[in-house]
């Protein structure tokens, strides 16, 4: 989040505060120096690691089969892997559920399979791409071995 962003943030925070206090009959000369703490928090939250971050929610596990939603998952997904190149922790919480989901679509489609547990996954996706979807420790691959992973699936 950007300087500018963060003061924006906090005027905001600071304007509203005091608006609900005059809202309450508050004097003015009482409710804007009472509601700069609100500002501060305001503007400290945005300050703290992650603290403007968007917070994306883990895909479902029965996510739709439709083509519709497979599309929806691969446009998002070179944001994600650009964000979890740089913060490595968030590949299992934002990419690897995504590839899963891409993954299992694909093997529904072509092949009936609805579970990575399934031994056919694993013979289909091949060890590398399958320890990839499922190991909760895996780490963001090198964009050319991602690339041949995906090219595979």
């Amino acid at each position: 989040m950007s300087a500018t962003a963060r003061a924006v943030l906090a005027a905001l925070a600071w304007l509203s505060a005091t608006g609900l206090l005059l809202l309450f009959s508050a004097p003015l000369h009482w409710a804007a120096p009472t509601a700069l703490p609100v500002a501060a928090l305001a503007h400290l939250a945005t300050r703290l690691p992650g603290g403007g971050d968007v917070l994306w929610s883990p895909v479902r596990d029965h996510a739709a089969t439709g083509s519709q939603h497979t599309h929806h998952q691969a446009s998002v997904l070179a944001g994600r892997l650009a964000d979890a190149t740089e913060h490595p922790a968030r590949f299992t919480t934002r990419v690897q559920p995504r590839l899963r989901a891409l993954a299992l679509a694909r093997l529904r489609q072509r092949h009936g399979v609805t579970d990575l547990a399934d031994p056919r996954a694993a013979r289909l996706l091949g060890p590398e791409l399958h320890a990839l979807l499922t190991d909760p420790d895996a780490t963001a691959p090198p964009p050319d071995v991602l690339a041949r992973l995906l090219e595979d699936l």
